[in-house]
């Protein structure tokens, strides 16, 4: 739920909100669903690259994705940004 809630905020540029949704997503997800554990650790790295803020924290959310989803294009992709690359 928290999941949904925090995307439909991201839509509705709410970035706040979204990020504490977001983060409690992320406390939320039980360990048997990486895949959603990993949606939710990118979305909030995504908002702060976005933001410009918190990119070593980003980088850090995007390396636990990885872990949690190995292989992720989108995952690839928002780490590079992270690098400045």
């Amino acid at each position: 739920f928290q999941l949904g809630f925090a995307t439909s905020l991201l839509e509705a540029g709410d970035d706040v909100a979204a990020e504490a949704r977001l983060r409690e997503a992320i406390r939320g997800i039980p360990p048997e669903e990486p895949s959603k554990s990993a949606r939710a650790l990118r979305q909030l790295a995504g908002l702060w690259l976005d933001q410009g803020k918190n990119r070593s924290a980003a980088a850090s959310l995007l390396k636990r994705a990885d872990s949690l989803e190995p292989g992720s294009e989108e995952t690839k992709a928002l780490l590079e940004k992270a690098r400045g690359k």
